[in-house]
């Protein structure tokens, strides 16, 4: 595998974003990392200059945002675009968790976690799967968690 692939990965400060990112630079196939966060910005940021210390071969970028919004998701492919950076895999592991009973959930937090579950991977996918499609290569990687197999009370 040569050095040049890109991968983004959303939900990238802590868990299974974090070690993701740590794999895939282990495997030294990545010229460029995309790291994409929407609370934890400091966390982000601090393991960003860590893998930036640790590989510096590799261009890391991060961006702080919500992926749940289109144009948030349009402006870091313009960026990358400008760079001459096109993804080659797309790790969707953004997401939330709600705990609680349907009928105590407020609309508000319904649409949070529609948001942050589902339009953040639309987002991501209508976004970069053009490039993946005019180059004939990429891959794409949507992560759930246990509930998105089993309920809850």
């Amino acid at each position: 595998m040569n050095h040049s692939m890109t991968a983004l990965i959303t939900g990238a400060s802590r868990g299974i974003g974090k070690a993701a990112a740590k794999a895939l630079l282990d495997t030294g196939a990545y010229s460029n990392l995309i790291l994409i966060c929407r609370k934890e910005t400091d966390q982000l940021l601090s393991y960003a200059e860590e893998l930036k210390n640790s590989y510096p071969e590799t261009s890391i970028y991060s961006f702080c945002g919500d992926a749940g919004d289109i144009s948030f998701i349009e402006e870091i492919h313009s960026f990358l675009s400008e760079k001459g950076i096109s993804v080659d895999l797309l790790i969707n592991n953004a997401a939330i968790s709600y705990v609680g009973l349907l009928i105590d959930m407020t609309p508000e937090e319904w649409n949070a976690s529609i948001n942050a579950n589902l339009t953040s991977v639309y987002n991501t996918c209508h976004t970069f799967l053009p490039d993946m499609v005019h180059k004939k290569y990429g891959r794409i990687i949507n992560v759930s968690s246990v509930w998105g197999l089993v309920g809850a009370s």
